[in-house]
Protein backbone atom coordinates (compact mmCIF):
# COMPACT_ATOMS: atom_id res chain seq x y z
CA UNK A 1 0.00 0.00 0.00
CA UNK A 2 2.82 2.22 0.19
CA UNK A 3 2.73 2.96 -3.77
CA UNK A 4 -0.93 4.48 -3.16
CA UNK A 5 0.76 6.96 -0.44
CA UNK A 6 3.13 8.42 -2.96
CA UNK A 7 0.50 8.43 -6.01
CA UNK A 8 -1.94 10.18 -3.14
CA UNK A 9 0.89 12.56 -2.19
CA UNK A 10 2.07 13.58 -5.83
CA UNK A 11 -1.43 14.28 -6.54
CA UNK A 12 -1.78 16.53 -3.30
CA UNK A 13 1.30 18.18 -4.27
CA UNK A 14 0.38 18.68 -8.46
CA UNK A 15 -2.64 20.29 -7.32
CA UNK A 16 -1.72 22.84 -4.85
CA UNK A 17 0.51 23.91 -7.33
CA UNK A 18 -1.03 24.24 -10.05
CA UNK A 19 -3.74 25.66 -8.39
CA UNK A 20 -1.60 28.36 -6.65
CA UNK A 21 0.03 29.06 -10.20
CA UNK A 22 -3.38 29.41 -11.41
CA UNK A 23 -4.85 31.81 -8.61
CA UNK A 24 -2.03 34.23 -9.25
CA UNK A 25 -2.34 34.19 -12.48
CA UNK A 26 1.00 32.73 -13.64
CA UNK A 27 -0.67 30.44 -16.14
CA UNK A 28 -2.93 31.20 -18.74
CA UNK A 29 -6.68 30.79 -18.57
CA UNK A 30 -9.41 31.55 -20.33
CA UNK A 31 -11.50 31.20 -17.10
CA UNK A 32 -11.68 33.49 -14.19
CA UNK A 33 -11.34 31.99 -10.58
CA UNK A 34 -14.79 34.08 -10.26
CA UNK A 35 -15.95 32.34 -13.46
CA UNK A 36 -14.88 28.72 -12.33
CA UNK A 37 -16.52 28.84 -9.11
CA UNK A 38 -19.73 29.34 -11.38
CA UNK A 39 -19.22 26.54 -13.71
CA UNK A 40 -18.76 23.65 -10.73
CA UNK A 41 -21.80 22.60 -11.65
CA UNK A 42 -21.28 22.07 -15.37
CA UNK A 43 -21.14 18.87 -17.69
CA UNK A 44 -17.94 18.87 -20.19
CA UNK A 45 -20.01 19.51 -22.69
CA UNK A 46 -22.17 22.45 -21.47
CA UNK A 47 -18.16 24.13 -19.75
CA UNK A 48 -17.09 23.79 -23.13
CA UNK A 49 -20.00 25.65 -24.79
CA UNK A 50 -19.67 28.50 -21.93
CA UNK A 51 -16.04 28.91 -22.42
CA UNK A 52 -16.10 28.94 -26.71
CA UNK A 53 -13.12 25.59 -26.48
CA UNK A 54 -14.39 23.44 -29.59
CA UNK A 55 -14.63 19.75 -28.54
CA UNK A 56 -12.06 17.51 -29.64
CA UNK A 57 -8.88 18.98 -30.78
CA UNK A 58 -9.81 22.34 -29.36
CA UNK A 59 -10.61 20.81 -25.98
CA UNK A 60 -6.86 19.58 -26.09
CA UNK A 61 -5.30 22.80 -27.01
CA UNK A 62 -7.28 24.05 -23.88
CA UNK A 63 -5.22 21.56 -21.86
CA UNK A 64 -2.71 24.14 -20.83
CA UNK A 65 -5.43 26.53 -19.72
CA UNK A 66 -4.70 27.28 -15.71
CA UNK A 67 -8.18 26.20 -15.29
CA UNK A 68 -8.08 23.44 -17.07
CA UNK A 69 -4.84 21.85 -15.46
CA UNK A 70 -6.07 23.15 -11.70
CA UNK A 71 -9.55 20.88 -12.36
CA UNK A 72 -7.46 18.02 -14.23
CA UNK A 73 -5.04 17.59 -10.70
CA UNK A 74 -7.99 17.85 -8.44
CA UNK A 75 -9.26 14.88 -10.83
CA UNK A 76 -5.85 13.14 -10.05
CA UNK A 77 -6.04 13.74 -6.40
CA UNK A 78 -9.83 12.25 -6.31
CA UNK A 79 -9.14 9.49 -8.20
CA UNK A 80 -6.44 8.38 -6.12
CA UNK A 81 -8.19 9.05 -2.78
CA UNK A 82 -10.24 6.26 -3.94
CA UNK A 83 -8.49 3.49 -4.20
CA UNK A 84 -6.68 4.08 -0.73
CA UNK A 85 -9.77 4.87 0.82
CA UNK A 86 -11.31 1.52 -0.26
CA UNK A 87 -7.71 -0.57 0.53
CA UNK A 88 -8.29 0.93 4.54
CA UNK A 89 -11.75 -0.03 4.76
CA UNK A 90 -10.82 -3.78 3.80
CA UNK A 91 -8.25 -3.36 6.81
CA UNK A 92 -10.55 -2.03 8.86
CA UNK A 93 -13.34 -4.57 8.03
CA UNK A 94 -10.55 -7.39 9.19
CA UNK A 95 -10.01 -5.82 12.20
CA UNK A 96 -13.79 -5.25 12.89
CA UNK A 97 -13.69 -2.01 13.30
CA UNK A 98 -17.07 -1.21 11.87
CA UNK A 99 -17.05 1.92 12.81
CA UNK A 100 -13.69 2.96 10.45
CA UNK A 101 -14.85 0.58 7.85
CA UNK A 102 -18.51 2.16 7.15
CA UNK A 103 -16.90 6.16 7.12
CA UNK A 104 -14.18 5.04 4.45
CA UNK A 105 -16.92 3.20 2.61
CA UNK A 106 -19.14 5.86 3.16
CA UNK A 107 -16.35 8.70 1.71
CA UNK A 108 -15.93 6.18 -1.68
CA UNK A 109 -19.67 6.00 -2.40
CA UNK A 110 -19.48 10.15 -2.21
CA UNK A 111 -16.05 9.96 -4.20
CA UNK A 112 -17.47 8.15 -6.75
CA UNK A 113 -20.66 9.87 -7.32
CA UNK A 114 -18.66 12.71 -7.64
CA UNK A 115 -16.48 11.38 -10.20
CA UNK A 116 -19.28 9.69 -12.42
CA UNK A 117 -20.85 13.10 -11.81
Amino acid sequence: MNWLHYIGLAGLILSAIVFALYAVGVLPTGTSPEMSAGSWHLRTDEYLKETGVEPGIGALRASADGYVLSVTALSILATTSLPTLLALALVWLRRRDWLYAGMSLIVSGVLLLAILS
